[in-house]
């Protein structure tokens, strides 16, 4: 049954003839010009509500630091997961983001950040769901083929289409 559950919402994410699908080209962002973890969490809750995925920027970005202050959404290789559940998330999105310089995130290597798989739900549907898929991407993010992939200077539908890919196979299975 969650396995299931799962299955459909992972089709979500890259189901476009449906319309309802939380990850889209225009949620891949590169180049993304930030000295700070604020400042990169602050551009999120800026290009969330330029995405009609929140209409409460600064409730959205206030979640966000929440949850960092919580525990550090940065893993290891240059990769984070910041991700929130909250009332001022309207439509649960991916987003994702190739940071111009690498910054510090409190990542476990101790490296620092220079992509951004952002995973924002809306409170009410907050469930183990959301678990599954920060888990799903995190595992995407110890298969080596998968982060080899993931490289500098690449362009958004170049990473767009890499990511998509990697939903449809890697977190559904």
């Amino acid at each position: 049954m969650l396995k299931s559950t799962l299955q459909s919402i992972c089709k979500r994410l890259t189901n476009k003839r449906e319309g309802i699908s939380l990850f889209q080209k225009d949620h891949v962002f590169t180049q993304v010009n930030g000295r700070s973890k604020n400042e990169i969490l602050q551009y999120i809750s800026e290009k969330a509500e330029d995405l009609q995925i929140t209409n409460n920027q600064a409730g959205l970005l206030a979640d966000l630091l929440t949850r960092e202050d919580e525990i550090s959404t940065g893993l290891q290789q240059g990769f984070a997961i910041p991700h929130t559940k909250s009332s001022a998330v309207q439509t649960a999105s991916l987003l994702f983001l190739e940071l111009e310089q690498p910054i510090e995130w409190g990542s476990f290597d101790d490296l620092p950040t220079s992509y951004l798989f952002t995973l924002l739900v809306p409170l009410e549907e907050a469930n183990v769901i959301h678990l599954k898929l920060l888990s799903g991407i995190a595992t995407s993010l110890m298969e080596p083929a998968f982060i080899e992939k993931i490289q500098p200077g690449q362009t958004a539908d170049y990473y767009y289409e890499v990511i998509e890919q990697q939903l449809k196979e890697g977190i559904t299975q």
